[in-house]
């Protein structure tokens, strides 16, 4: 993906940037210095993010990723993720970006021993 992205996004002048829809947080804080060190290094694109999603408990308050209901307590949660820019909670989104969440690819970055042998990136759909 990174190669057709890089391919593809440096033909524009602006507006252009790749989301990375990880899903939930990312555990390994070195395995996202590893992944953004490559991409800077690797690649031309001219902006990307690395969009995790989380949820909100309305007792138990933060919890890691997509989680529809809270699983201390089994109440409703707000799942969060971006848009447009935003983390904003995505049952406050219109139907269209709500239907275009759902097919969201999501990532996980995973580590490795040698960051020049692997890409990080793994679809974790």
């Amino acid at each position: 993906m990174l190669d057709l992205q890089d391919d593809l996004q440096t033909k524009y002048t602006g507006g252009t940037v790749l989301h990375f829809f990880l899903g939930e947080s990312v555990a390994d804080p070195k395995a996202v210095k590893q992944f953004v060190k490559l991409v800077c290094e690797k690649y031309r694109l001219p902006y990307f993010t690395l969009s995790p999603s989380f949820s909100v408990c309305p007792q138990h308050g933060y919890l890691l990723g997509e989680q529809p209901c809270c699983p201390h307590c089994d109440l409703e949660t707000e799942i969060y993720s971006r848009i447009v820019g935003y983390l904003r909670p995505v049952n406050q989104w219109n139907e269209g970006k709500q239907a275009e969440f759902k097919m969201r690819t999501r990532y996980s970055l995973d580590p490795v021993p040698d960051p020049e042998s692997a890409l990080m990136v793994t679809n974790s759909a």
